[in-house]
């Protein structure tokens, strides 16, 4: 019986050693690819508009359609635009796509977003805070260990101590965990816990999430759409936002990223979006 149970005892530490490898291994993959995201400029950096002067600061988090993964069908696009505010959470800059802090080299929704914004109206400042990777589930930005939350909380911590707290919160994500099969109980777990994190660095800005759950033959998902309306149905500040799961396979290359088209009609479904919630500003 004593061989049974050390046999038991071996293959449990077998087991065992065999998922810390897998995680480890994992959270090397995803530091590497925060690494690939588009840097913040060294020159033309500027201080940011101070409070009181109507500015809208926009956190941006989410996966490879939260980032400049789009239009991947055209070349990529000049960086001599200097009409978009971006910042890091400490400093801005006015930059063009791709957008500094998100994985991709092509195009951003945000900018398009912006252009949209102030076409149905909006008239004061945009300055856009992104954090966006590729192919990351929710476990990426809310496991204790990950780097992606590590990179999450500083960049919080950064924007409360320069004054530079967001006015809202957009969050583009879903489709990893679609493609996961992520449960409907666990994706709205983790969807509690980025909150969480959030809110416990002092920024209680609405939070606003896309349904996003289609990529490829992955979604949309149900599950994943269905959390998402139900984590928002128990906050009064998190609303859905966009049905981006919406926008077809003609607009999207592979049946993922949105074509040039794709992105004009996702930035304009975002723009509604948040002109609703800021209709005469900050």
């Amino acid at each position: 019986m004593s061989r049974v149970f050390a046999g038991v005892a071996v293959l449990a530490f077998a087991a065992g050693a065999w998922l810390v490898t897998q995680h480890w291994r994992a959270e090397r993959a995803l530091l590497a690819r925060l690494d690939q995201r588009v840097p913040f400029p060294a020159i033309g950096v500027r201080p940011c508009p101070p409070p009181g002067t109507g500015r809208l600061v926009i956190l941006v988090l989410g996966q490879s359609n939260a980032g400049n993964h789009g239009a991947e069908e055209q070349p990529p696009p000049p960086t001599s635009s200097t009409w978009v505010l971006i910042s890091n959470g400490r400093e801005c800059a006015r930059v063009g796509d791709p957008l500094p802090g998100a994985t991709g080299r092509h195009r951003s929704l945000w900018t398009q977003v912006a252009e949209k914004m102030h076409a149905i109206g909006y008239t004061r400042e945009i300055v856009f805070m992104p954090l966006a990777v590729e192919s990351t589930s929710i476990a990426d930005w809310t496991h204790t260990t990950s780097p992606l939350r590590a990179a999450l909380q500083h960049l919080l911590a950064d924007s409360v101590s320069a004054r530079m707290r967001p006015d809202l919160i957009v969050w583009q994500q879903g489709e990893a965990d679609a493609r996961l099969g992520t449960p409907q109980d666990e994706y709205a777990r983790g969807l509690e816990a980025l909150l969480s994190i959030i809110r416990s660095s002092g920024i209680e800005a609405p939070f606003v999430a896309a349904l996003s759950s289609r990529c490829g033959t992955a979604g949309p998902s149900d599950a994943i759409r269905s959390a998402i309306a139900n984590v928002a149905s128990s906050h009064s500040n998190v609303v859905v936002g966009p049905d981006t799961d919406a926008i077809g396979g003609k607009m999207r290359n592979d049946e993922c990223h949105f074509t040039a088209r794709g992105l004009a009609v996702a930035a304009a479904l975002w723009a509604s979006a948040l002109r609703v919630l800021v209709p005469s500003g900050v």
